[in-house]
């Protein structure tokens, strides 16, 4: 006769895995260790039910392994309680698959612990219901891999409360897809994680979500970010958020850029200097084409720290290196087939070097546009300020007394991309600069018109077909002003001399110089270089 050992449940305890579980109650379960739990037979597994399922203690739970876990039905996985699924190691939840995942109630998911979370397949991420989803503790969703976040739909991430979103790592919101980021609630990152934002992230953001972001949000993107904004999301932000921004980019990828960085002077600034400026940017980077970005650094009051001369209505700096007239002349000769205009100039650059040796002065911006250097190098090509101290009119309204600061920025910015001219004095003896190439003494009796390629001319002008048509007269190069700019006959031009109560136009020929420096010309800076339209600033 054999014997049968009575397990009660007030005394028995198993010191092995336990051969038939069906006799077991939930108590005897319960004194079950880890190493007894990953013991039990495929049978045993399969047998359990819900209430010794629940049964299990959390610290024997982590004995089960991830083939016990596969061997699970639903209304199993269905009985964990959320403390057990909390003790759940990544083994264990590597083989948890869908249907394990549909038969979880909102309250076990939350239960997931970041090292659980981290276990689950992308296909199982992807199962997660909505609710689900916004059940997840922050310490969870931080932990996503970014193949997990990749698993993640677009309702997915719109079901993600604040507390979620703010636990996500860095590489998880930057993982995200355009889709993906468009459905999150952005106003809820903190501006910790918004300064971790790369430029392919920020160039995600929807006018909607911008307008929905705090200063302090828009004020922690970093330089690389806040620069992938586009035109299109800049126009969305209202003028506190404008001023919030360390750098704004105008212009499209693809075409001429110009990145703006705002000097911490600019935070004195009238509320609408930053749109101004932007504005001014904006008629470069609509009207020409080459695809290069210009970082220039934006003051208020200075130019790179130096104080803006109180005379002055704005200034500027740039960089540039020297080189000489063959190269200036091949890379000019690149654009011939863009415009007629460039075509004109480009036939009256002769082989022969007009300055006999001079060097060149090319500035980093007109480097970048004429293929001389990186088009996107990130060092800044120049500064420009406008006055702190002068009545400025920001709208181009033409208020009595003040000045135009768009038309004030323009000239100023068209110098960082090249408007200069050194005619072999202003940037030092012998130095010339590529507008050089195309000024002209006028004819005198039988002497027609020639270059002018020694200072001391008084009746300049620029010229694109060899002096035949003078499209302009230039500072005299015996004075102070800048060689390049319209002399004083060439009222309301922006890029003449300044005037009160008057509003700076941006006529054809403006157009037309940039052109001859190396500026690609677009359908619409084109129109305007032929006289279709006189300003591109509005």
């Amino acid at each position: 006769m054999s014997t049968v050992q009575r397990l009660t449940p007030s005394r028995a305890t198993v010191t092995a895995p336990p051969t038939d579980v069906t006799r077991l109650s939930t108590m005897q379960i319960a004194a079950l260790t880890a190493t007894q739990v990953r013991g039990l037979s495929n049978d045993n597994v399969r047998a359990l039910t819900a209430p010794q399922v629940a049964a299990i203690k959390a610290t024997a739970i982590t004995g089960l392994s991830g083939t016990q876990i596969d061997l699970l039905a639903a209304t199993q996985i269905a009985a964990f309680a959320t403390t057990q699924i909390a003790a759940f190691t990544s083994t264990m939840t590597r083989s948890l698959d869908p249907d394990d995942i549909h038969a979880m109630t909102s309250s076990q998911i939350g239960g997931f612990s970041a090292t659980g979370m981290k276990g689950l397949t992308a296909t199982s991420v992807a199962a997660f219901a909505t609710t689900q989803i916004a059940a997840l503790a922050s310490a969870a969703v931080g932990a996503l891999s970014t193949t997990q976040v990749a698993a993640l739909g677009t309702t997915q991430i719109a079901a993600m409360g604040a507390t979620q979103l703010r636990g996500m790592s860095a590489a998880n919101v930057n993982a995200m897809t355009e889709s993906q980021f468009q459905a999150a609630n952005v106003s809820a990152f903190t501006p910790l994680q918004m300064a971790g934002f790369t430029a392919t992230t920020a160039s995600h953001l929807s006018t909607t979500q911008l307008r929905a972001l705090a200063n302090t949000q828009i004020g922690a993107l970093n330089f690389s970010a806040s620069s992938a904004l586009n035109s299109t999301q800049v126009a969305a932000f209202t003028t506190g958020q404008l001023a919030a921004m360390k750098s704004t980019t105008i212009g499209d990828a693809g075409g001429l850029q110009i990145n703006l960085v705002w000097a911490s002077s600019t935070t004195k600034a009238p509320a609408e200097f930053r749109r101004a400026v932007m504005q001014a940017a904006k008629s470069f980077t609509d009207s020409f084409s080459n695809a290069a970005v210009i970082n220039i650094q934006v003051g208020f009051g200075e130019t790179n720290g130096t104080k803006v001369s109180s005379s002055a209505v704005a200034q500027t700096m740039s960089r540039g290196v020297l080189t000489n007239y063959a190269t200036v002349r091949t890379v000019l000769l690149q654009d011939a087939g863009n415009s007629e205009f460039q075509a004109a100039a480009d036939a009256t650059l002769t082989t022969t070097d007009p300055t006999h040796g001079g060097k060149f002065l090319v500035n980093t911006a007109q480097e970048k546009a004429l293929g001389l250097m990186s088009p996107t190098a990130s060092g800044i090509d120049g500064y420009i300020g406008l006055s702190s101290a002068l009545p400025m009119d920001y709208a181009q309204s033409g208020g009595a007394g003040k000045y135009d600061a768009v038309g004030a920025m323009e000239h100023e910015i068209s110098e960082v991309l090249g408007r200069t001219g050194s005619v072999g004095r202003a940037f030092g003896p012998n130095v010339y600069t590529s507008l050089d190439l195309f000024r002209y003494k006028p004819a005198n009796g039988a002497t027609p018109a020639a270059r002018a390629v020694t200072p001391g001319g008084a009746n300049d002008f620029f010229s694109i077909d060899g002096g035949v048509t003078n499209l302009g007269n230039f500072n005299s190069t015996n004075g102070g002003d800048d060689y390049a700019d319209w002399n004083a006959r060439e009222l309301g031009d922006a890029y003449g001399f300044g005037q009160a109560g008057v509003t700076a136009a941006t006529p054809a020929r403006d157009f037309i110089v940039m052109a001859a420096i190396g500026y690609n010309l677009t359908a619409r800076g084109l129109a305007a270089a032929r006289g279709t339209t006189t300003n591109t600033t509005a």
